[in-house]
């Protein structure tokens, strides 16, 4: 009977801690690289101003980075830290409508977007794999 409690316990805390998503990266920058495309530069927005909160759950936004890569194709890329709690990036994804030269994508605990009106859905796919390990889901 004690197995079973400290089973019960140790999937109790799992959940728990899973669920808070302690273990995110930590973003401090946009990397330097992503695949062929390189940043040439970025800047970083705390607060976000309005115009880059302009989808649902955007005004829960804490912080965002831009950056402009160059490589085959320019690529704009957006990355949003948002709340560890109950509007998070997983919503923001859930939210983000399909767009021609636009993917988003949830990464590390991050909603982002990558844009660029001259790149295949097969260019963004390919940077945004490339950006920092971990698994994606891309929309």
């Amino acid at each position: 009977m004690k197995w079973l409690l400290r089973v019960v316990i140790a999937g109790i805390v799992i959940t728990a801690v899973s669920g808070l998503n302690l273990f995110r990266h930590e973003m401090t920058s946009l990397p330097l690289t992503a695949a062929e495309w390189r940043l040439a530069s970025q800047v970083v927005f705390k607060p976000v101003p309005p115009e880059l909160r302009n989808w649902r759950s955007g005004e829960y936004a804490r912080k965002a980075w831009r950056g402009a890569y160059v490589g085959p194709v320019p690529i704009t890329l957006t990355v949003y830290d948002m709340p560890r709690y109950a509007r998070t990036a997983w919503d923001a994804i859930q939210q983000w409508r399909v767009a021609p030269g636009k993917m988003a994508f949830f990464k590390n605990g991050c909603f982002g977007i990558a844009e660029s009106p001259g790149a295949t859905q097969e260019d963004l796919r390919r940077f945004v794999h490339a950006l920092w390990p971990g698994d994606e889901t891309l929309r």
